[in-house]
């Protein structure tokens, strides 16, 4: 119950945090004067603050109109230190991470390494059920109706221990337990497994060896997108 609570107060404060910078982008498109920067800026402020309230330990905005661009922070950076988290910090993307797998997948197809239509099956054999029929293109597009391996429970978990690692197969084979929500191609729901499955298939299409597969979706965005744009 704790961690359902838990859930819930971040659901709201997330909601609250995207209510204001959607408040935010309109107030720096509807004039140039400063005084609408100033109240956008408060109102972010404002849900950074209950985003840390109900139990986030840190959180970073920036808001970019044109030429223009600020930032706001709230909360720690080190849960130990209680040092403040800084505008400046670096911090993980995460799902973002999803559309540079992505792109990573898409240059692989094109290079004809690998195929869209090909099956889970064909690169993953034996690792999901009925993976012959659930292919590339489905994984990309959340249409595999694979469960979400970030269930309520498993979820409140990883809140409570961050720093705890899971091997790739791990996270597969625990939404794999369960029973599939739509049969292939039939549905959509989004799913962090199937790009965790991704990830296993870049590193599959690319040779790399069992001992290194965890590694190998990191180095070849890093590899091919983010060393030649330079980001």
């Amino acid at each position: 119950m704790a961690g359902s609570d838990r859930f819930r107060r971040l659901r709201r404060a997330l909601t609250w945090f995207v209510l204001a910078c959607a408040a935010a982008v309109t107030a720096l498109a509807g004039t140039a004067q400063a005084a609408p920067v100033t109240t956008a800026s408060t109102a972010v402020e404002g849900a950074l603050d209950r985003l840390v309230s109900d139990g986030v330990p840190g959180a970073i905005a920036t808001v970019r109109d044109g030429e223009r661009r600020w930032h706001a922070a709230a909360g720690v950076a080190d849960l130990e230190t209680q040092e403040p988290i800084s505008a400046g910090d670096r911090f993980r993307i995460g799902s973002i991470a999803k559309s540079y797998l992505s792109t990573v997948v898409l240059q692989l197809a094109a290079e004809r390494r690998l195929r869209l239509d090909d099956s889970v099956q064909r690169w993953l054999p034996g690792l999901v059920p009925n993976g012959e029929a659930i292919s590339v293109r489905q994984l990309l597009n959340h249409t595999s109706g694979l469960p979400d391996y970030v269930d309520l429970p498993f979820y409140v978990q990883l809140l409570e221990e961050p720093l705890t690692t899971y091997r790739p197969r791990e996270l597969v084979q625990r939404a794999v337990a369960q029973p599939p929500l739509f049969a292939p191609g039939t549905g959509w729901s989004y799913s962090n497994t199937t790009y965790v499955l991704l990830g296993l298939i870049v590193a599959a299409a690319n040779k790399v060896p069992a001992s290194l597969q965890t590694a190998a979706p990191a180095l070849e965005v890093y590899r091919r997108i983010v060393v030649p744009l330079r980001l």
